[in-house]
């Protein structure tokens, strides 16, 4: 080691000089965004298998859903779908969230159906059937794009959607129940949306949800999930208030935003509270909070589905599901730093019963 007198000039440097920085890349030539983990093998961790006498006995406990909701700017309307196999039966419901209709006059569609996986080329292909009636498909069909279509009497849709941004995974294993979702925000769709009687909806790069749950949920249950967004922020809560209860609190902030960690999915505190004064009231405000979370919550437009099956048709179920259309805005801690949300739009859920 070498030192130098106090006062003492430094020797002068004689490395050779730096290669000159090179030119910035055109668009062109930058790489395609990195999507996370490879989602065929995300999306091919699924409970779903082929119906058979053994298999249903074998898995009677696990569940396996899929939900997506698009928000068109232009029109304000959203758009929602899902697929849910409960112990044995499936079912796909469709809801068109409109303003301009009351909320008992929505274009909606919900159908017991057969849900079969169809694998081709290691991609996740959903086929749906309810005989002559009805028939849709969700595709994965290559690395962050996803179709789906219906085929029915009462709607018809395309959709195309486009992943944005990576998705955010959270595996819960309670030893008895074990639970995984799979979430992806800020994607994008283009589609059309066709119901009978002469209404017609265009999605244009509709600002889009979309997320595969699947596990072993206790069999008496209940939750409160909400997740909304705008173009620079996404946020998703779940409290499920279940014997072994699964939670999650998620937050993103796009770059350009004041938060001091963006481009990246932070955990939030995951005891949250679900808030509304008046309990009957369905339209009532609700308060979202932690210690790290303030949302103001106002619902649009709600929809609920009651599920009712006999121990014949495949075990006992009795379920009360409500889907809101819901805006909101409010502030999130990160870093010890609060950064206001503006606004948000997206979908709250109200679930509970037996299944």
């Amino acid at each position: 080691m070498t030192t130098f007198d106090q006062g003492s000039e430094p020797p002068p440097d004689v490395s050779p000089p730096l290669p000159a920085a090179p030119h910035p890349p055109r668009l062109a030539e930058l790489p395609s965004p990195q999507l996370g983990p490879p989602l065929h093998h995300l999306e091919r961790m699924m409970v779903l298998c082929p119906r058979s006498l053994f298999s249903v006995l074998r898995q009677f406990r696990n569940k396996e859903w899929w939900y997506t909701g698009a928000y068109d700017v232009q029109s304000g309307v959203y758009v929602s779908w899902y697929f849910i196999r409960v112990n044995a039966v499936d079912k796909l419901t469709m809801t068109v969230f409109d303003p301009s209709l009351p909320s008992g006059a929505l274009p909606r569609l919900t159908r017991l159906c057969r849900l079969d996986p169809d694998h081709q080329d290691r991609a996740l292909r959903l086929h749906a059937t309810a005989g002559t009636d009805l028939e849709a498909s969700f595709e994965l069909k290559s690395t962050g794009r996803w179709h789906f279509r219906l085929a029915s009497k009462t709607i018809e849709a395309e959709i195309r959607i486009e992943q944005r941004i990576p998705a955010f995974t959270k595996f819960d294993n309670e030893m008895r129940d074990r639970y995984a979702i799979i979430h992806y925000f800020q994607s994008r769709s283009d589609g059309q949306v066709v119901v009978k009687g002469g209404r017609m909806y265009d999605l244009k790069q509709a600002l889009t949800y979309h997320d595969h749950c699947y596990g072993r949920v206790p069999s008496r249950t209940g939750w409160h999930w909400i997740a909304v967004q705008s173009e620079l922020v996404a946020v998703t809560v779940l409290i499920n208030y279940g014997g072994y209860a699964q939670r999650f609190a998620q937050v993103w902030f796009a770059a350009g935003t004041k938060s001091p960690r963006t481009g990246q999915w932070i955990r939030l505190e995951q005891n949250v509270s679900f808030e509304r004064e008046n309990p009957d009231d369905s339209n009532g405000h609700w308060a979202v909070t932690s210690t790290d979370l303030h949302l103001s919550v106002k619902p649009q437009q709600a929809v609920t589905d009651r599920t009712k099956f006999l121990p014949l048709l495949g075990g006992f179920v009795n379920l009360a599901h409500t889907e809101l259309f819901v805006k909101a805005e409010g502030r999130i801690r990160v870093d010890g730093r609060w950064t206001d949300t503006g606004k948000l739009v997206g979908v709250m859920e109200e679930h509970h019963g037996h299944w």
